[in-house]
């Protein structure tokens, strides 16, 4: 004898099948750049259901000896390497995670972190020299990764009226 299944029909609402997310879009600091401060401000663009962020910032592009690593939870998309980073090449990378798992890495970026320049040393006019010549040629020795000099002139060594 069959049943009559009509009778035992229930309702379900809608549902979601989501996956894991896709890669994040980098967007600062620029692929490339270079900064001469070492609190580098890592950025990058939100994902659709992300609920956390991880970031990596390693001196090795195969990132084989993490400096830093931080998970950050959604809507932050932005870190900064506290303590600051140390003059170099650095690399990071960025996934999401949402209620499924992480996602696909970032493609990696990279930035420099520069270091000031040297003070360069003055080589002529010698100290507490005198000239005749009213358009004297100073000279100083080169600072290494320098990429422009500026000189400062003044009569008082205060350097409080500069010309």
């Amino acid at each position: 004898e069959e049943e009559d299944e009509g009778n035992n029909t229930s309702s379900y609402g809608p549902f979601q099948v989501i996956g894991a997310p896709g890669a994040v879009s980098l967007s600062s600091p620029v692929n490339g750049s270079g900064t001469c401060n070492g609190a580098v401000s890592f950025a990058w663009s939100a994902y659709a259901g992300a609920t956390s962020y991880e970031i990596q910032v390693d001196n090795n592009s195969d990132f084989s000896s993490l400096e830093r690593r931080a998970t950050l939870t959604s809507p932050t998309t932005s870190y900064v390497a506290s303590p600051a980073l140390t003059p170099n090449r650095w690399y990071w990378r960025v996934r999401a995670r949402n209620a499924c798992d992480f996602g696909t890495w970032s493609d990696p970026w990279n930035v420099d972190v520069l270091t000031t320049p040297a003070v360069p040393g003055l080589t002529s006019p010698l100290a507490n020299a005198s000239t005749c010549d009213t358009t004297p040629t100073f000279e100083w020795t080169a600072v290494s990764g320098a990429t422009l000099y500026r000189i400062q002139l003044d009569d008082n060594t205060a350097f409080n009226s500069p010309s």
